[in-house]
């Protein structure tokens, strides 16, 4: 029933807040720009090849999108769009570095970092310069996905080759420990007092929770499943972890890894391969990108039920939301 009547639920669903939800579309080359009040996508531009990940600027204005890498070709730039347009305002080129992935905005600063594979791992770029003004080598095999500290001195990245975490300062770029984690060590989440470091490792199918302040194991959970992205609450109580492999949602306890609840994301989304995920920033929905679906689904968090169904495109993988709304083109 609920796979017939989805899009009834966009055209009919209460509105969120007056955001914008951008979203990368990895196969399509485009970014979706979409209105959370009316559900719809307003704008699609396209922009590098496999658009994986991106990040918002503090004030909203600006999105940054990596171009990564596919069976083909491997990306070195990123491109700029501004929110309120839809517009691409830039292309910073990040030559000799390749295949840019995980990225964020370094809170109080024009800059941001992006985890890069060979000759570099960690690029530090100057947005308003449009060029790269810091580099690190961490020495581990096939750096992903980053994460910053709530100060943004401190940044972690997933090793998936070195099943490792590395630890390193921002200002200057530098390595300052190397955590080991498990096989496939891949999704990352800190939680919102930087206390709790947690990383899905997807080959050996379990959480490794690192205490931040000396790298200590505090808990290792057997999560028997594919564990291909985290999320943690605004409030730090939960924790949302995709199941690749078997189209879920696993929401667990922060405090005690318990489960809590399971999502199927295939029979109310049709979202059978789930990529990024992430609350609203009220904590109230998670938003659930369907790589194969090309779409985004919503969740409320107080009970998971499906709230609507919102269009991307192929490859729907990243996503930010923006206070800033995009109008829509004429």
């Amino acid at each position: 029933m609920l796979r017939l009547i989805w899009p009834i639920l966009v055209a009919f669903a209460a509105p969120v807040a007056a955001d914008t939800l951008v979203v990368g579309n990895k196969v399509d080359d485009t970014v979706s720009f979409i209105d959370l009040m009316s559900g719809e996508e307003v704008a699609r531009p396209a922009s590098g090849r496999w658009p994986h990940e991106l990040t918002l600027s503090p004030d909203g204005e600006t999105v940054v999108v990596v171009s990564y890498r596919d069976e083909t070709e491997v990306g070195r730039s990123l491109d700029l769009f501004d929110v309120g347009t839809a517009e691409r305002t830039g292309v910073i080129d990040l030559s000799p570095a390749e295949a840019p992935h995980g990225i964020l905005w370094v809170p109080g600063t024009e800059s941001i970092v992006v985890v890069t594979q060979n000759p570099v791992n960690v690029l530090r770029v100057d947005i308003a310069r449009r060029e790269v003004i810091d580099a690190l080598v961490t020495g581990e095999d096939d750096p992903h996905l980053i994460t910053l500290s709530p100060d943004g001195l401190r940044l972690y990245v997933t090793n998936r080759g070195s099943n490792s975490v590395s630890v390193a300062s921002i200002d200057p770029l530098e390595v300052v420990a190397t955590w080991p984690a498990g096989d496939g060590a891949e999704a990352i989440a800190l939680t919102p007092d930087g206390a709790e470091l947690w990383v899905g490792n997807r080959k050996a199918e379990t959480i490794t929770v690192f205490d931040t302040r000396d790298g200590t194991v505090l808990r290792d959970l057997a999560v028997g499943f594919d564990p291909v992205r985290l999320a943690v609450s605004p409030d730090g109580a939960l924790i949302a972890v995709a199941d690749y492999s078997n189209a879920r949602v696993v929401v667990l306890d922060a405090t005690t890894g318990d489960q809590l609840a399971v999502v199927d994301l295939e029979a109310g989304a049709g979202i059978s391969q789930p990529s990024h995920l992430g609350f609203s920033d009220d904590g109230a929905a998670l938003f659930v990108s369907g790589q194969k679906a090309g779409v985004v689904a919503e969740y409320q968090s107080a009970d998971w039920d499906l709230r609507r169904v919102l269009p991307a495109a192929a490859g729907a993988d990243g996503q930010v939301i923006s206070p800033i709304l995009t109008k829509p083109r004429t």
